[in-house]
């Protein structure tokens, strides 16, 4: 590999008010032909004739490179040789007993016409007080010359051209003007300098930046979903909670173009998380056989709970009692889910809620929408996902049709939609509370569950809010939840 500056040299010659800077940088970067490693040299009097002969070999191709991007940049310019002094920049180029393979080549990667810096090797990179040294030796110069044009004392450059302390950005400035070169020249061999000797980074880095750009992993680790670890060990355990075989790679993290039957429905990852942690808990249950029959029965002893907030507490039980499992699982951050349906077989249906929405008529809405996937076996092959709001919350023609019936039957449950619209339509357009609360001791619901139906056909989500009751902290200490401060244990799971 050779060390290519190609873009700090484009900038300087946009920068440039005169030809001959323009000449110079041409002429440090294109040498002398004398300038190979003949025997008489310092360098070559040490090599073999056919080391000398693959130095040589190098050298040629690192300088075709250089001067095909510098034909590129210069484009109609003068290229004719200028008589300025210095090599300094060719130097930098030609360290040829620092390279370690005779397949080195240039590696430049382009990004808007512009060539970038060479990737460097740490085995031949050399410190910049090594090219400073060779370019004092080719003018002439003495350190203590060097030091009379920066202006400082002779043993401030002595940690520099030993090669113990790095170039500053003001040292940068200086050496600039003396050798009459950018300034951003010997930041770059800096910090080449620099990268060259910093460690790889560890491996796991790109494995974590993978995981985390795609799932809430800390997240997952501080709830207890899985355990922290190393990058091999996280992505084993992402592969335990994804229940995939060892040769199967986790949604979302495959290299592969072959999706997995999640990619493929689009599901989001955080939502995927959030689903499979519902199903690692159903499976750690037990309930009662499944009965059809049992749990429409249930329908009619829910509405007598829907008075009283605290009466929700009795759900759970009562839907473990029908053969459903019931799980509370906390949504995990940037996600957007209510609830899901499906089964664990043709006899096991489950019904997980996050409850991101701490109100009481959104609590009945999800349970009642789910409980009907249920009752019409939605959910057998693909599990429902539903993010009930807005525009999924109704019976609009651009849902599926199970989304439809399950949402006609969910607002039906919460307040008879009849009885509703028959209220919205006798006092348009002033609906006042006490007006609300009656409708609501009528149909023997709490005013939450038929102010919420009002707003949505009203589209006024600021309508009678204070009826809204919060009902999270009365269902969880009845229901298997995940989140909010507890756990499932591992022990079950």
């Amino acid at each position: 590999m050779y060390l290519v500056n190609i873009q700090a040299l484009t900038e300087w010659k946009l920068n440039s008010t005169t030809d001959s800077s323009w000449r110079l940088w041409k002429r440090i970067a294109r040498p002398k032909p004398d300038s190979r490693y003949r025997s008489s040299t310092p360098l070559g009097k040490n090599l073999s004739s056919s080391a000398r002969h693959q130095m040589n070999e190098r050298y040629e191709t690192g300088k075709a490179c250089i001067m095909r991007s510098l034909e590129e940049i210069g484009g109609k310019n003068d290229q004719s040789d200028s008589t300025s002094s210095g090599d300094l920049y060719l130097r930098s180029i030609q360290s040829g007993r620092r390279l370690k393979s005779a397949s080195s080549a240039l590696k430049i990667t382009t990004n808007g016409g512009l060539e970038k810096m060479a990737t460097m090797n740490a085995d031949w990179v050399m410190h910049p007080g090594g090219y400073l040294k060779e370019e004092m030796e080719a003018r002439g110069w003495l350190q203590r010359d060097l030091a009379f044009i920066l202006g400082c004392k002779e043993q401030a450059l002595n940690p520099i051209l030993s090669g113990k302390r790095g170039i500053s950005p003001e040292m940068a400035k200086g050496l600039g003007d003396a050798f009459d070169v950018p300034a951003e020249f010997f930041l770059n061999l800096q910090k080449t300098y620099e990268l060259a000797q910093a460690r790889d980074a560890n491996p796991g880095v790109a494995l974590r930046a993978r995981m985390q750009d795609h799932y809430p992993v800390r997240e997952m680790i501080r709830r207890g979903w899985i355990e922290t670890g190393d990058a091999v060990l996280l992505r084993g355990q992402l592969r335990r909670f994804f229940a995939l075989r060892d040769e199967e790679e986790v949604p979302y993290l495959a290299h592969a173009a072959k999706k997995s039957r999640y990619e493929e429905r689009e599901i989001p990852p955080a939502q995927l998380a959030w689903l499979f942690r519902v199903r690692q808990i159903a499976k750690s249950i037990s309930v009662s056989k499944y009965s059809e029959k049992a749990l429409r029965d249930s329908l009619l002893r829910m509405t007598t709970l829907m008075f009283a907030p605290e009466e929700a507490r009795h759900v759970p039980r009562i839907l473990m009692e029908c053969g459903v499992r019931f799980i509370v699982v906390e949504k995990l951050p940037q996600s957007c889910i209510d609830g899901v349906c499906f089964w664990l077989d043709s006899d096991s249906p489950v019904i997980g809620m996050s409850m991101r929405f701490d109100r009481i008529d959104n609590f009945w809405f999800v349970l009642r929408h789910e409980i009907e996937h249920v009752l019409r076996r939605d959910g057998q092959v693909d599990e429902i996902i539903d993010e009930l709001e807005g525009e999924r919350a109704t019976t609009s023609e651009s849902l599926p049709q199970e989304e439809r019936l399950a949402n006609a039957a969910a607002a039906d449950f919460c307040a008879p939609s009849a009885k509703v619209d028959s209220f919205i339509v006798r006092k348009r357009p002033f609906f006042y509370e006490k007006d609300v609360l009656a409708l609501s001791s009528i149909l023997h619901r709490h005013p939450g569950l038929v102010v919420g139906q009002m707003q949505h056909k009203l589209d006024r989500r600021d309508y009678l809010t204070k009826y809204q009751v919060k009902i999270r902290s009365l269902v969880l200490p009845g229901a298997i939840a995940d989140g909010w401060g507890q756990s499932v244990p591992a022990v079950n799971l």
